[in-house]
């Protein structure tokens, strides 16, 4: 993994690090980049399909890419809000908390991702 070069500091002794430390700060940095995940889903689309998104997209006025994310999450949480309620209807205990309601200081965008935002264009 390379490693990004950091900005040069006029005192460049005040921030002398041992071998050690510098090998620790190096695994510490790695093991960070490991940890952030960010995952490309690939999907095979009829060309009415993929005309049919980006105009939904056009709505929001967002990339089609955003949009199909956006939607994706949205279903989600309501497929699983609706499993949740059927589970708890079935066990006779009252409805939870819907799905992605605590989303306040969310930009539109992620609003739509949620459910929040019906119909609103984004900025």
């Amino acid at each position: 993994m390379q490693h990004r070069e950091i900005e040069k500091v006029d005192d460049a002794a005040e921030f002398e690090i041992s071998p050690e430390e510098d090998a620790q700060l190096r695994a510490m940095i790695d093991q960070a980049e490991k940890d952030i995940v960010e995952l490309r889903v690939n999907l095979r689309w009829h060309k009415l399909q993929l005309d049919t998104v980006k105009k939904a997209a056009a709505l929001y006025d967002m990339p089609y890419q955003t949009y199909v994310k956006a939607a994706a999450y949205r279903q989600a949480l309501a497929d699983l809000q609706t499993a949740l309620d059927l589970h708890h209807a079935m066990e006779g205990q009252t409805p939870s908390e819907p799905l992605g309601s605590r989303t306040s200081g969310q930009s539109p965008r992620t609003a739509i991702a949620v459910g929040q935002s019906r119909g609103a264009r984004s900025e």
